[in-house]
């Protein structure tokens, strides 16, 4: 009702990713993907990185790894917010893995040490980098 009756609103994002989620939960994932990918224009914003993050899930449940980690890489390279920025690094190592791309997969894993050191990410990271030995 708002993105019809407001579409200007400061709410938009929100809205778009509200729509995007319901989609998702339902198991409409091409148009949960449009819906967040919606939500991601405008300002960078936290909504607009979650709503990013979410695409990279919808494409990954649809086995679309590569363009999958393709949207997980623009959360960390589009938006400021370093909780889902590391989270979209993890999930886009695990593509590159998917896709038998282990130089990629260590080389997010590695970024995601150098750039969240110290953090509950970098500790996730170097335990898959331990595996991966």
């Amino acid at each position: 009702m708002l993105l019809s009756r407001l579409p200007g609103s400061r709410w938009t994002q929100q809205a778009h990713f509200g729509v995007g989620w319901a989609r998702e939960q339902t198991g409409k994932l091409d148009e949960a993907a449009t819906a967040y990918a919606k939500a991601t224009d405008g300002p960078p914003s936290e909504t607009a990185a979650m709503a990013q993050l979410r695409v990279g899930v919808c494409l990954t449940a649809q086995k679309k790894h590569k363009d999958a980690a393709e949207a997980f890489l623009k959360v960390p390279a589009s938006f400021g917010f370093d909780e889902w920025g590391a989270l979209a690094l993890l999930e886009a190592a695990d593509s590159f893995a998917l896709l038998k791309q282990g130089d990629r997969q260590v080389q997010v894993l590695n970024r995601v040490l150098k750039e969240y050191a110290g953090s509950p990410w970098a500790n996730q990271a170097k335990a898959r980098l331990n595996k991966l030995q």
